[in-house]
């Protein structure tokens, strides 16, 4: 919510803001995050790749000639890179694909209490729905989290990048 918005004052108003929010929000942060998680994805898998390719081919092209200096360096240093850029690229592959998980499940509790919205009639009904929505929205950013620090080291995660909550967003 901006900071110049009015709070609504009335369940319905309430519950379509969020609902409009939480797409939104969701949507954006989901957009941002896989934009630049595959980039990182396709440099990494390039580099990998051509790490092994060049020194494949440098080792070709010196067959049983003496190594200088800056190739024998390339042949500790390109292997070390392909080492440590596969693990990464399963890494953030998998993180890619909790993400997906994660847009999937709000994409369905959007789509669930738009078709409940429509449905409801009175106050104590939008009230009823904004709750599970809000409890459902807070689960998934739970198990997402516990999730996450599955496939990442806590040691090695970054807080910047948790997506913005309307459930828990702090007041403005």
């Amino acid at each position: 919510m901006s900071p110049t918005s009015i709070i609504p004052d009335n369940p319905k108003a309430a519950l379509q803001n969020y609902i409009e929010e939480l797409g939104t929000l969701y949507d954006h942060w989901y957009q941002t995050a896989v934009q630049r998680h595959h980039a990182v994805w396709l440099l990494l898998q390039a580099l990998a790749i051509l790490a092994g390719l060049v020194t494949a081919i440098v080792a070709a092209l010196y067959g049983n000639e003496p190594l200088d200096r800056l190739t024998r360096a390339l042949f500790v240093v390109l292997p070390i890179l392909a080492a440590g850029a596969s693990p990464l690229v399963i890494l953030f592959r998998n993180l890619m694909r909790l993400r997906e998980a994660g847009r999937q499940r709000i994409q369905y509790l959007i789509e669930i209490d738009t078709t409940r919205f429509a449905a409801a009639t009175t106050p104590a009904d939008y009230t009823a729905i904004h709750t599970w929505l809000v409890e459902q929205v807070a689960a998934l950013e739970a198990d997402q989290s516990q999730r996450f620090y599955q496939v990442v080291p806590e040691h090695l995660s970054l807080a910047k990048g948790t997506p913005p909550s309307p459930a828990r967003r702090p007041p403005s």
